[in-house]
């Protein structure tokens, strides 16, 4: 079983690392040996995200890069290329973005959504293909992992927000949507090169700072799904895992729900 689900020695590149849940996978990853590349906003965010997760592992690499930059897909490229060609996994976990309402919310919220959920997606995949491609030529297959949202295959129910802007807001809905989709189409154009391609979809995880200043919506969200919880950072290790590995070799195409039920009724 080690054997099996062994990501050890693996290059993985994972966006939004110092997350709520980025950090978390970030953590298992280099926990289980990976070599883990990764990009922070700022020189303070490596710094601190070093700090803590070198204690794990000395197998990271960071650059410091803004992923609302256009030309961020590049420079990350860029700067794996100095270390390596060959990328065994790509998880496309970044993403930060306001809440609210069609009413409350601006055409430019919605083009940010979309900018940084889909299309910095889009152009990493495209930029890291050949290396995906070298990786799956040397050993068996090369993973592609997309971290989407429950909210991409159904609605919030508005009732458990207390105000028009706390919801979680209609674009990043649709934005997700895109993403479990384009997962689908990128499965079977790069099945060819044994590059697989799959999404998870995690339910209800509000970060830190809300579950500490917000107990009452944080309870009103775990009564919505049939375990009557909220869902840990670390329960989404075990799907990441799975598709990162040869544990999955052969799962394309899919998005894997990791939401307590949520969607289930």
């Amino acid at each position: 079983m080690d054997s099996l689900f062994c990501v050890k020695d693996k290059n993985i590149l994972i966006t939004g690392a110092n997350g709520h849940i980025g950090k978390a996978i970030s953590k298992a990853l280099l926990e289980r040996g990976a070599i883990l590349f990764v990009c922070l906003r700022s020189p303070a965010k490596q710094k601190e995200f070093l700090k803590e997760l070198s204690q794990h592992s000395s197998h990271i690499h960071s650059i410091v890069c803004d992923l609302e930059d256009a030309r961020s897909s590049e420079e990350i490229a860029q700067f794996v290329s100095q270390k390596t060609d060959v990328l065994h996994v790509l998880i496309n976990n970044a993403y930060s973005g306001k809440a609210g309402s069609t009413a409350t919310s601006t055409s430019q919220d919605v083009q940010d959504s979309f900018e940084l959920g889909m299309l910095r997606p889009y152009e990493l995949v495209k930029q890291f293909t050949p290396f995906l491609k070298k990786a799956a030529q040397e050993s068996t297959d090369a993973s592609i992992i997309n971290i989407a949202s429950m909210y991409g295959i159904v609605s919030p129910d508005l009732s458990v927000y207390e105000r028009e802007e706390a919801r979680n807001p209609p674009y990043y809905g649709a934005m997700k949507a895109a993403l479990i989709q384009i997962t689908r189409y990128w499965a079977v154009e790069l099945a060819p090169m044994a590059i697989r391609c799959n999404a998870i979809s995690p339910g209800a995880f509000p970060q830190g700072p809300v579950q500490k200043t917000n107990p009452d919506f944080v309870e009103r969200l775990a009564q919505k799904s049939p375990l009557k919880r909220i869902g840990r950072p670390e329960e989404l290790v075990g799907a990441v895992i799975y598709l990162a590995s040869d544990a999955s070799s052969y799962t394309t195409g899919s998005n894997l729900v990791v939401d307590g039920g949520w969607t289930a009724w």
